[in-house]
């Protein structure tokens, strides 16, 4: 459980193949 998920736009998986696309600096 991590609250920062609720208010990341961007699905993790996405993250994980595109570190660049960072959403919401801070989390």
């Amino acid at each position: 459980y991590q609250p920062h998920e609720y208010v990341w736009p961007i699905p993790q998986s996405e993250i994980d193949l595109n570190p660049n696309a960072v959403q919401n600096p801070g989390y």
